[in-house]
C-alpha cells in the first residue's frame, strides 16, 4: 500500500481551527521511531463539510476520488456528502498532462513526489519535517515542469472562456 489520506470532516470551517493541532500531533505519533521513507505515508486532511461539498461539486479529482473509492472510518450521520458528476475529458487530459511532472511508477520516481507532497502538510503542521540540500535541488525541475504545465492548460482554459465570451 502506498499511502493513507484520512479526510476527517468538520462541521464548519472554525472547528478545523481547533482539530489542526490534534491531527498534526497523531501524525507525529504514527511517525515516531519509524523511518518516514519506508513507511506507509499518513497523510490527514480537514475540510469542513461545505469546503468539502463545494469540491465535489466542482469535480476536483481528489475528494471525488475519496467519495467512490474511500473508505469510511466513522460517519456522526450530521452530514450530507453531494453526488459526484462525471468528469469531462479535457479535465482527465489535464490530470493525466499534471502527472507527467511527477511519475509515479517506481520508487526512485515515488520519493520526490512523496517529498513534495509531505511538504505540502508537514511542512506547515509538524516540527520534525525535514528536507535536504539535494532533494531541494532534484525537486526544482520538477515543480518547474509541474508549473509550465499548469500554466499550459489555465492558458488553454482561458482561450475557451475568451471563445464562449465572443459568441455572446
Amino acid at each position: 500500500m502506498s499511502d493513507y489520506d484520512i479526510l476527517v470532516v468538520t462541521n464548519t470551517r472554525f472547528q478545523r481551527h481547533t482539530i489542526s493541532p490534534i491531527l498534526s500531533k497523531a501524525t507525529d505519533n504514527y511517525y515516531k521511531g519509524k523511518n518516514r521513507y519506508e513507511s506507509t505515508t499518513v497523510q490527514f486532511i480537514d475540510e469542513s463539510i461545505d469546503n468539502l461539498n463545494k469540491a465535489i461539486d466542482k469535480n476536483r479529482y481528489f475528494y471525488t476520488d475519496i467519495k467512490q473509492e474511500g473508505i469510511m472510518l466513522y460517519n456522526s450521520g450530521r452530514y450530507k456528502l453531494a453526488r459526484c458528476r462525471k468528469r469531462n475529458y479535457r479535465e482527465i487530459t489535464h490530470s493525466l498532462e499534471l502527472s507527467k511532472a511527477f511519475p509515479r511508477n517506481t520508487e526512485e520516481e515515488k520519493r520526490p513526489f512523496d517529498l513534495i507532497q509531505d511538504a505540502y502538510i508537514q511542512a506547515r503542521y509538524s516540527l520534525h519535517f525535514h528536507i535536504t540540500k539535494e532533494d531541494i535541488e532534484a525537486l526544482i525541475p520538477k515543480v518547474e515542469l509541474l508549473r509550465d504545465i499548469a500554466r499550459q492548460c489555465c492558458e488553454e482554459r482561458i482561450k475557451v472562456y475568451a471563445a464562449k465570451e465572443r459568441q455572446v
